[in-house]
């Protein structure tokens, strides 16, 4: 479908690009709409890094000095933040990754992503082995629409 929406182009590295693409895969979605919609999520605070630029090319040396000064201040902050979401983000995916390779967990095996060459590296359980999914007619009862 055409849109009017403004278009880019965007360079990845060739892993980064391996992510976007599984990442698309998994969701179901596009790749452009996954960047766009992380990019809605980032916009706010790209406004702001927008609106501060641009008031810092228009201030005298000694502002821009301070404003390097305090930018360097605010990263010192951030960093160690940073690492504490990252930290915890790990133990998210080592307990998801833990419930998953429970044998009672319905997963069946030791890992959720399969093989490298995409390929499952677990059986469906037994009782699934085989089984088909079709799609039967349609049948009218004369009770109002009901199975016959």
């Amino acid at each position: 479908m055409p849109t009017i929406k403004p278009r880019v182009t965007v360079m990845l590295e060739p892993d980064d690009y391996a992510v976007l693409a599984k990442l698309s895969e998994l969701q179901g979605v596009s790749k452009s709409s996954l960047l766009a919609d992380l990019w809605v999520q980032a916009c706010p605070v790209m406004i702001r890094v927008a609106k501060l630029l641009a008031e810092a090319k228009n201030a005298q040396q000694s502002v821009k000095d301070g404003i390097r000064d305090a930018t360097e201040a605010a990263i010192l902050e951030i960093e160690p933040m940073a690492n504490q979401v990252m930290m915890n983000f790990d133990l998210f995916e080592e307990s998801i990754r833990e419930q998953i390779s429970r044998p009672d967990s319905g997963f069946g095996g030791d890992s959720t992503f399969g093989a490298a060459d995409g390929r499952s590296t677990t059986q469906p359980p037994s009782s699934n082995t085989g089984v088909r999914f079709t799609k039967r007619p349609k049948t009218t009862s004369s009770k109002g629409g009901g199975k016959s």
